[in-house]
């Protein structure tokens, strides 16, 4: 069976494609029930808690972002230090 070939592609097994399939339903399943229980959790708080929440995650992305930013920040010096040595080797020959 495996050895079968169409288009002069061997055939996936379907053992492999069922477990490949079983995985991303347990990953969707547990998405899923963190989705839930976030909800349930917002619900269940005051209006107080869910504002503080909402400024931790706001807090998070921006603290993700300037991270995201300090690491472009870092490449680019890097990658202007470069271009600039071989400005200066190019003009000195």
């Amino acid at each position: 069976m495996k050895d079968d070939e169409i288009y002069g592609l061997l055939k996936v097994p379907d053992e492999v494609i069922i477990k490949e399939l079983r995985l991303q339903l347990g990953k969707a399943t547990s998405y899923i029930q963190e989705l839930e229980y976030e909800n349930k959790r917002l619900k269940d708080e005051s209006p107080e808690e869910k504002k503080a929440i909402r400024k931790e995650k706001i807090f998070n992305e921006y603290r993700d972002k300037i991270t995201q930013l300090q690491r472009i920040i870092a490449r680019l010096k890097k990658e202007n230090e470069q271009l600039l040595i071989k400005s200066i080797k190019k003009w000195n020959l």
